[in-house]
């Protein structure tokens, strides 16, 4: 750490869980405006892995994750944008990533606390249209 220290490389930012106040437990929406360098998370996990979902691995300080202050490591990534990401794997969160802080605005980041070894997974976001996916049924016979 002090020869990072010394170069002035990036150091990851480490929070105790004991550090979440009221406002960064549980869910929480949290809007990000990327730097030059991203939004300064490494994303690990997926939903086959024994995370069970996406989570923030790491945090850089100096990013615009580390200033907002609501986002550690650990944390489950619901949704990007809108875009749910409950059942995803982490290379398609990367993808959706990458797209996203290409995009001129906020990146709008859905997240919760990390899974316990017990914990249900959650449901899925509501999805933005209610259309249903369901094979066409076949119209009513004929009286």
């Amino acid at each position: 750490a002090a020869a990072a220290a010394a170069t002035g490389a990036t150091v990851a930012a480490h929070a105790a869980p004991a550090a979440r106040s009221a406002s960064t437990r549980g869910r929480r929406r949290v809007e990000l405006t990327p730097g030059q360098g991203g939004l300064g998370v490494a994303l690990d996990g997926g939903a086959s892995t024994v995370h069970r979902a996406v989570i923030i691995k790491q945090v850089l300080r100096g990013s615009a994750a580390a200033e907002c202050g609501r986002i550690f490591p650990g944390d489950r990534v619901l949704a990007v944008n809108g875009c749910d990401l409950t059942r995803a794997e982490r290379a398609e969160a990367l993808e959706l990533l990458r797209t996203v802080k290409t995009e001129p605005g906020p990146v709008v980041l859905d997240l919760d606390d990390p899974l316990g070894p017990s914990d249900p997974l959650p449901a899925p976001l509501a999805p933005a249209s209610t259309e249903s996916a369901a094979a066409p049924t076949s119209p009513p016979p004929p009286p």
